[in-house]
């Protein structure tokens, strides 16, 4: 290992300098332990996600196009990727979901709604604005609620 290690720390030092390497090892080490988190790309189809917004385990509900030429062909493709969700939410006790919002809205809203269903969870949202790039936003539904008269 120490001789795959050594060229990749002089190269990254090199490219970045070493305070970046420090600074990159220390948020690494002293950050959260993502094992319980699940990180859930809506359509890996359009755009590259970029590393640092992947946290934990990763997901991709949809890829590529997907038959619209019809209602039911529409709901087909919804139905399998939401049960491939479900298994995989069901397969571990996850402290933390966070939801990267691409493609078409009804994946988003699909995914976002069975994390609700079955964990119980709000997700962390990851959204992109072109020009102001990603933000991240959790919305308490529960509070909001508790504000409603």
């Amino acid at each position: 290992m120490a001789d795959e290690l050594k060229p990749l720390i002089d190269r990254f030092s090199d490219l970045f300098g070493e305070d970046a390497l420090i600074k990159l090892l220390e948020a690494k080490l002293n950050g959260p332990i993502t094992a319980d988190v699940l990180t859930i790309v809506c359509d890996e189809t359009l755009h590259r996600i970029p590393s640092h917004l992947i946290q934990g385990r990763c997901f991709v509900f949809s890829t590529g196009n997907f038959d619209t030429s019809s209602s039911r062909t529409l709901a087909t493709h919804i139905e399998a990727r939401t049960l491939a969700l479900c298994n995989l939410l069901n397969s571990a006790t996850w402290t933390k979901v966070r939801l990267i919002f691409s493609g078409h809205a009804v994946l988003a809203a699909t995914a976002k709604l069975a994390v609700y269903r079955l964990t119980h969870l709000e997700t962390e949202d990851v959204l992109y604005f072109g020009a102001h790039g990603y933000l991240e936003m959790t919305l308490k539904f529960r509070e909001l609620l508790g504000q409603v008269r």
